[in-house]
């Protein structure tokens, strides 16, 4: 066998094994909710070997497609996104208890799928209720001065009709400020607004 063809073999066979080495290592983004399956997080586990379906929002693998770039498209997609929340929430601002045939009427109007449709909505309560400055903190309901959660809880259903989203408002503010609710009521009470009514 000649020096050449010997190369021409080796680095056909070089560059095989480099293309299965990188298909290998891929990253593969959902596309309902943004989760990145990556090799490195699962014992370098390709994902043409991983069954699914998302941990985070349950959509089936078919649903993922591999990142070929890391910044490419991810602006374009984040503001798609932000496009479908926000027509989501306008919905639910006029209809804040709408029955299922509803919320699938609004997938087949908007074009998505329910099932990535539905992936959003998840989204959007995660949103709500998985984040805030009680969590970053680990501030626990226990750790609230009760009273203060008390007035917190009823001044905070000014945003909402969810005691439970309320609550999860009113941690938030106590997990920075103690007194937050006292405070507030007295600035209030000095700017001539009727806290009394508020506390009802």
């Amino acid at each position: 066998m000649s020096r050449e063809l010997y190369e021409n073999i080796y680095k056909q066979y070089k560059n095989s094994v480099l293309r299965i080495n990188e298909e290998d290592m891929a990253r593969y983004k959902c596309k309902p909710c943004g989760w990145v399956y990556d090799p490195k997080d699962h014992g370098n586990k390709p994902f043409s070997e991983w069954s699914g379906p998302c941990p985070k929002c349950g959509a089936p693998k078919s649903e993922f497609v591999k990142i070929t770039n890391e910044g490419e498209g991810m602006s374009e997609e984040k503001e798609d996104m932000q496009k479908v929340h926000n027509s989501i929430m306008d919905f639910l601002k006029n209809n804040p208890s709408p029955p299922d045939e509803d919320m699938h009427a609004l997938a087949d109007k908007m074009g998505i799928d329910p099932h990535k449709f539905e992936g959003h909505v998840y989204m959007i309560l995660g949103s709500i209720l998985g984040a805030g400055r009680a969590k970053e903190k680990g501030f626990e309901e226990k750790e609230a001065d009760s009273k203060e959660l008390e007035m917190g809880i009823k001044v905070e259903m000014e945003h909402t009709t969810d005691p439970a989203i309320s609550k999860r408002i009113a941690l938030d503010h106590l997990a920075e400020i103690p007194d937050y609710y006292t405070r507030l009521l007295k600035m209030e009470k000095e700017a001539g607004i009727d806290v009394e009514a508020e506390l009802e």
